[in-house]
């Protein structure tokens, strides 16, 4: 795509956005691998909650905006329930990341 098709493309706030997946692995996946399944599915859980609690009341963010967060957040606890259910775990690349850094604080 060039860059006049990327400007007139509406900037994607949930599913995904850009300003998380700078590095090799989206930010949700590297704080995973960091913390753990467990604690992920909690910290999905309780993020979903926030959102739920500030619906409507944070003037930029729509109503529907922040209900498709919730939903993001949601999903995302059941698909770590599910892999926690199969035992299916995730490790690291500390090198590859680090080197990641590296290269964007150039």
């Amino acid at each position: 795509m060039g860059d006049k098709q990327e400007q007139n493309k509406p900037y994607e706030m949930v599913n995904h956005p850009s300003h998380y997946n700078r590095y090799p692995i989206e930010a949700v996946e590297m704080a995973r691998r960091i913390w753990g399944d467990e604690a992920m599915y909690t910290a999905a859980q309780i993020t979903a909650f926030f959102y739920r609690m500030r619906l409507g009341l944070k003037p930029e963010n729509s109503v529907e905006q922040e209900l498709n967060k919730e939903t993001f957040w949601l999903n995302y606890a059941d698909k770590i329930a599910q892999d926690l259910s199969g035992k299916r775990r995730y490790s690291l690349d500390e090198d590859k990341l680090m080197k990641r850094i590296a290269e964007i604080k150039k």
